[in-house]
């Protein structure tokens, strides 16, 4: 895929401290549901069904394309280097999508740059960390 594997450790490790801090250091960085999609933050989502809990998990969304809409106030301070590896991780992964566009565009018989001129009119993506009971996982998804 391309992103150096040092890179993905660094998003991990930044990831796991983020969510093993205390949980006011957390929610100085609370999402606000008010702002609707552009929403950003921590927060934590249960889903259960009658008695049983299905899903419990904590989050952190990041805006981070375009550059315009990161806002580094928003992204944890007392974590070291956490602001400049979110940065590194969400570039790695543009380029990474960028790539998988063109071999699918090929495989479609497609020019190259098809699909990506395409989806252009997205235009914006966020960085998704999630910590569940056993692993942390972290997505770059379209808005």
């Amino acid at each position: 895929h391309g992103a150096p594997a040092g890179l993905l450790d660094a998003m991990r490790a930044a990831g796991l401290a983020f969510f093993r801090a205390p949980m006011a250091e957390k929610l100085r960085f609370g999402c606000d549901p008010a702002r609707g999609a552009a929403a950003e933050g921590y927060g934590s989502r249960m889903l259960a069904k009658d008695d049983s809990v299905l899903d419990w998990r904590d989050y952190f969304d990041h805006h981070t394309l375009p550059e315009s809409r990161r806002d580094p106030a928003r992204w944890p301070d007392f974590v070291p280097g956490y602001r400049d590896t979110v940065v590194k991780y969400s570039d790695s992964m543009k380029v990474l999508a960028q790539r998988l566009l063109c071999i699918i565009s090929e495989s479609l018989n497609l020019p190259p740059s098809y699909l990506q001129e395409a989806m252009m009119w997205v235009g914006s993506r966020y960085l998704r960390m999630g910590c569940g009971y056993l692993c942390i996982l972290c997505l770059v998804q379209s808005l």
